[in-house]
């Protein structure tokens, strides 16, 4: 009888301890999820940011590009903080290179800039993106937008957080 008494205990002990694995396994999931979703929402979320997000051109020396209703041709930036790396599109080339940032001074510039080398019908966006890009000196970002300034500190091109 000792004995089926013990069994059944040690039966039950099991079952607890089975029972608070599963809850461990389960809170440690909902943790899991949540650190998950902390870490995805990253700088993006932060509109006062410029790194590890997109930034879709609006206006270049006073202008807005036009891109009859083609938004894929669009062009944008992105800074990559891990490699301190820049690329994005022209218009029609791709382009990448490394940058200095200083966002106390929000002092900014390019250097060892490359890009393909594609022929599309209208070069002449591409051709002032990338004069835009050597005239950059510092920046400005408010609420979802991100200016450029030359060293004149005139406005030489306004980009906009990329929503999709």
């Amino acid at each position: 009888m000792k004995q089926i008494v013990s069994v059944v205990i040690y039966l039950k002990n099991i079952l607890c301890i089975n029972q608070k694995l599963k809850m461990l396994r389960f809170y440690s999931m909902i943790l899991l999820a949540m650190l998950t979703s902390a870490c995805n929402s990253d700088i993006q979320s932060d509109p006062d940011q410029i790194i590890n997000t997109d930034w879709v051109l609006t206006e270049i020396n006073g202008n807005s590009p036009e891109f009859e209703n083609d938004l894929s041709n669009q062009p944008f930036i992105r800074f990559d903080t891990e490699e301190r790396r820049v690329h994005g599109s022209t218009s029609c080339n791709r382009f990448n290179g490394d940058y200095m940032l200083d966002e106390e001074s929000n002092e900014l510039s390019f250097s060892k800039m490359a890009s393909t080398k594609m022929a599309c019908p209208d070069m002449s966006v591409e051709g002032e993106f990338i004069s835009m890009l050597k005239e950059v000196d510092h920046f400005e970002r408010n609420s979802g937008s991100l200016t450029f300034f030359n060293s004149s500190d005139e406005s030489i091109a306004l980009f906009e957080i990329d929503e999709e």
